[in-house]
């Protein structure tokens, strides 16, 4: 036996048949990571039968327990092929390249120059000379007494105004010894520049004698160079003279991280000018919303930007914006390819004063979403998405400026750097792109480069480049150019690594990238099997003992790989995962991967392939898979019928294309199951719904099929028909909302959940039926047409008619519906009051027109019943669910349903004690308003009305009631009663039933 690293069913259940006793089966179960239910019987099908759930019970207070070392298994997946679609003969098929890059020609030499010449934007002083000049006149030096102000002195005498003492100014010399300490830390890098410029100045203004120029590099007591020196010889540092003025361009470590030992240092260095009665000014390129307030005592700092006042500024604490105001800069920077230091300052200079002084400048360089280049800072290619998203929200006019600043910078650059650009900005701008740049132009170089790269595989250099480029790219705009050149140019630019097996990332076609990454080979056949919780591909030969599973389909191929596409819904979300399969060599078989309720398309070159996951039908007693595919068995009326899985059409009328984005919503809607399909053009992306197909065996000679409403079945007794409609377990609101008009307050509204599906009448019992069953007398009043409902018969005749028709037809199965079946059915998906909207017509219900509900028009008022299907179905193909005669439920009637969440209700009697029963529906003889989905009403078991009937449901002999309040408490004869609707006949129960019956009666009255 060959040994696999591979762990499928077939080994758990050969490991389990040798454990010979109950305690090594559950021993074993357990390692695996099971548990033990019941044995398998392995035989010529085999049998995957899944019993019907319990509803767990919740004990009110339950007693801790330890954690399970094992979780039952869930229900098995099921996969199989749900379209297919051959695309492509292999005889006409040639080696061809994508039509994105057919007839484009590769880049000359000529076409790498810059598309322009010009010349780039000029470095820009942080403050104009001319004002640093005054600045710096006032900072180097020193003031020796006062002097006469004349200018001052002239002013006042031109006003006349009183000379009470003459005008006096500081008298200025400049200072004897200056020590300017430039700090060029990496922070500080983008002022470097301004920096130089500045002791440039100091020295044309000052001179040399007396003036020192230490550069340090964060440290204030660290080591320094010279800035005369050329050979920035690094010296030790050395304790400034007394009597001195200390000039200082740094930031004070207040740009660094909180608590930075630089913050420190430069505390220390303060202290020693401090003892030395010096009081150094500094010039910090921060905001003021990034000054540290315990160091403002002991300098004097001016903060160095445009429009600053170039005098101290107090602190400003709305930390928040300022943090706004470098998110924005950001988005600014977000779709250049990288930034000069000549671009930032320009870019800065689009935005006003507040929002662009030099902190926000050094912020943005130190921004954890940038990153730095030798020459130059760009964005994290893992960012750009969102700050670009925050530049489409940017003013037209300002998305101009941040482009035309972009062209001129770029355009006399590669020629890549601008097309890149003005591709990125194409989707976001809010301005014809076209009147700034030629996009064609940079469309079609882009489109020529890839093609150049096709033609040149083992250029490492232009491969890195395109990786860069696509990482820079936004979704939109890959999106925008898959069919001119990006999904080309990712396949060409990853091809080995996707080839490998690596996931395409689903803003690419993978259709134009499978073209591009595989390579041709002789014509094959290939079968797709289901092996436990995986699939396998191997060649279509195969012996099925070889592989050990079951197969699912057969395709040809002429390539050495095909594409899958993974598609499943997470989070209320479509994920989807792309990536290229490599077919094995004859004898071998590839692992498609863990199947876990993903959706797969194929696409094998050939054709395209769907497979759709599964588990069993609710309708289905078991599911089988053998040689001829899958089949579900149904049992009705103790008969079996087979269903066979198909691919195509089938009977599944929710089929439906439905436009989706990966990052939206799915729509909430019963039985549908959306996917990401490679079956269409993926640049008008769809969703394919394909839920499995299962068509009977026979359809014409079976009494069960599928119509437009879904799956029914054919009750045949002599010459009668009844037809049942299965109804999917599920969930709904029970009751009435508040705001419904007309209600009353026994609806109130809660959530219930029906865990098992069940068979329903499409009509109520007809007086044909009942003849067919009981024969005798007709006890119906409205006895015209035996079409007509049978009606004028008690909750007893109801029992016995259901008692002899399961005597007549074994393992039927029939009894009247719970009350939370019923209205689950009448709604038929539906919150509205009834199934047919806001409000019904007599066209729609036979109910009394002359009072129409919530002020509609009023209408026929036919005073009687009308024979079954004469009115519309509603959406599940029921009929006269509203109107036409009362119908009874299984449960004993309860004031108060509550509004906490049930499943699977049924209220049962006390042993003996009786109780009023459940009615629904309405009547011909009611109002609108007693017709409504959520209308309740009750009447004794031996009542009989000739408005009332029943409906028979089919499917579990016994609910019993689930968790969260299922188990109603049980009704009793002390219950309050609520009046019954309907025309009286003759009560059958004795003087005392006759009294309380006409009580009803009264109460009804009075509340019509």
């Amino acid at each position: 036996m060959s040994i696999h690293t591979q762990t499928s069913r077939g080994d758990l259940l050969r490991w389990l048949q040798r454990c010979q006793t109950h305690d090594e089966k559950c021993l074993s179960a357990t390692i695996l990571g099971y548990e033990w239910c019941a044995p398998v019987t392995i035989g010529h099908e085999i049998d995957y039968k899944v019993p019907r759930p319990e509803p767990p019970k919740i004990d009110p207070n339950p007693a801790p327990t330890p954690a399970k070392l094992a979780l039952k298994r869930p229900q098995a997946l099921f996969y199989a092929l749900a379209s297919q679609e051959h695309y492509a003969d292999p005889q006409q098929l040639g080696d061809s390249l994508p039509p994105v890059l057919q007839g484009v020609e590769p880049l000359s030499d000529a076409d790498l120059q810059p598309f322009a010449s010009g010349e780039p934007l000029p470095h820009q002083a942080i403050v104009p000379e001319a004002r640093m000049r005054d600045f710096l006149r006032q900072s180097i030096s020193h003031s020796l007494g006062q002097r006469l102000d004349i200018p001052q002195l002239v002013k006042r005498i031109a006003r006349l105004q009183t000379l009470y003492h003459l005008p006096r100014k500081p008298r200025v010399v400049p200072a004897g010894r200056v020590y300017v300490v430039l700090d060029l830390n990496k922070r500080l890098l983008p002022f470097w520049l301004d920096a130089h410029r500045l002791c440039e100045s100091i020295v044309r203004q000052y001179g040399l004698n007396g003036l020192e120029i230490r550069v340090i590099d964060n440290d204030p007591l660290g080591e320094y160079w010279d800035w005369f020196d050329q050979q920035q010889r690094l010296k030790q540092w050395q304790a400034l003279t007394a009597q001195s003025v200390v000039f200082i361009v740094s930031d004070l470590g207040q740009l660094a991280e909180q608590h930075s030992p630089i913050r420190t240092r430069w505390d220390s260095f303060f202290r020693q000018l401090s003892r030395k009665n010096t009081t150094p000014v500094v010039l910090a390129p921060v905001s003021a919303a990034q000054q540290q307030p315990e160091r403002l005592n002991a300098i004097r700092q001016v903060l160095w930007h445009k429009h600053g006042k170039l005098k101290p500024e107090k602190i400003d604490p709305d930390i928040k914006a300022h943090a706004e105001h470098v998110r924005k800069v950001l988005a600014l920077l977000s779709i250049a390819v990288h930034v000069e230091p000549e671009l930032a300052r320009a870019l800065l200079r689009c935005l006003p004063a507040e929002q662009a002084d030099s902190g926000i400048e050094a912020a943005v360089y130190q921004h954890a979403d940038m990153q730095w280049g030798y020459t130059a800072i760009s964005m994290r290619p893992e960012k750009r998405a969102e700050y670009q998203a925050e530049f489409k929200q940017l003013d037209a006019g300002l998305q101009y400026q941040v482009l035309s600043l972009l062209k001129r910078q770029h355009i006399g650059q590669f020629p890549a750097i601008w097309a890149e650009e003005v591709i990125n900005a194409l989707p976001l701008v809010a301005f014809p792109l076209e009147q700034l740049a030629d996009v064609q132009q940079a469309e079609s170089f882009m489109q020529r480069f890839a093609k150049t790269l096709q033609g040149a595989h083992s250029d490492s250099g232009m491969t890195q480049f395109a990786r860069r480029h696509l990482n820079r790219l936004s979704g939109e705009a890959i999106r925008l150019n898959n069919h001119r050149y990006t999904s080309a140019l990712y396949g060409l630019a990853y091809r080995e690594q996707l080839r490998a097996g690596a996931p395409l990332p689903a803003e690419y076609d993978a259709a134009i990238v499978h073209e591009l990454i595989r390579e041709r080979s002789e014509l094959a056949r290939y079968g797709i099997w289901q092996v436990g919780e995986a699939l396998s591909i191997a060649y279509a030969d195969t012996r099925p003992v070889a592989i050990g599973g079951a197969k699912l389909a057969e395709f040809d191929a002429i390539h050495d790989s095909i594409m899958l596409c993974r598609s499943w819904v997470e989070n209320g979300r479509m994920r989807v995962d792309i990536q290229s399969l490599r077919l094995p060599a004859h004898g071998e078989s590839c692992i498609v991967g863990q199947l876990d309720g993903q959706t797969l398309d194929f696409d094998t070159g050939l054709a395209r392939m769907t497979f759709s996951a599964f588990t069993k039908p609710s309708w289905a007693d078991s599911i089988v898979r053998n040689i001829e595919g899958l089949s579900a068995n149904l049992r009705f009326a103790g008969n079996d019928y087979r269903f066979c899985l198909q691919a195509g059409d089938g009977f599944n009328h929710y089929i439906e294309l439905r436009r989706f984005t990966e990052a939206g919503p799915l729509p909430e809607k019963w039985g549908e199951r959306f996917i990401n399909s490679i079956l269409l053009n993926q640049e008008d992306r769809r969703t394919l719904l394909t839920q499995p197909r299962w068509e009977p065996e026979n359809p014409r000679s079976w009494p069960v099929g599928v119509d437009q409403y879904g799956l029914y079945a054919d009750l045949t007794v002599n010459d009668v028909t009844q037809r049942f409609r299965w109804i999917e377990p599920g969930s709904f609101m029970m009751g009435s909302s508040p705001d419904e008009p007309e209600r009353y307050d026994d609806e109130t509204l809660h959530a219930v959940t029906l865990t098992q599906g069940f068979w329903l009448a499409d009509t109520t019992v007809t007086q044909a039926l009942w003849l067919e069953v009981l024969g005798g007398h007709n006890p119906s009043h409205f006895n015209d047409t035996l079409q007509n409902p049978v009606e004028q018969v008690s909750w007893e005749h109801a029992r016995r008619f259901i008692e002899r028709l399961n005597a007549l037809v074994p393992g039927l199965q029939a009894q009247l519906p719970t009350e939370a079946q019923w209205e689950y059915a009448c709604r038929a998906g539906t919150s509205t009051p009834f199934s047919f909207g806001n409000n019904i017509t007599p066209d729609q219900v036979n109910y009394n027109g002359d009072w129409p509900y919530a002020g509609g028009e009023r209408g026929l008022n036919r005073k009687k019943t009308v024979p079954v299907k004469s009115l519309p179905a509603n959406p599940w193909g029921l009929y006269e669910m509203h109107g036409n005669v009362w119908e009874r439920c299984q449960d004993v009637w309860q004031d108060n349903l509550g509004t906490a969440t049930v499943v699977d209700p049924l209220t049962q009697p006390d042993a003996g004690t009786g109780g009023d029963l459940v009615l629904r529906g309405g009547s011909w003889n009611d109002r609108g308003r007693n017709v409504r989905s959520a209308f309740r009403s009750l009447n004794t078991p031996g009542l009989r009305s000739s408005d009332l009937g029943f409906r028979l449901a089919l499917g579990h002999a016994e609910l019993k009631p689930g968790p969260g309040g299922g188990a109603v408490k049980p009704a009793t004869a002390r219950d309050a009663p609520r009046p019954d609707s309907g025309v009286a006949e003759q009560p059958q129960a004795g003087l005392a039933a006759a009294i309380r019956d006409r009580w009803h009666q009264l109460r009804k009255k009075s509340r019509k």
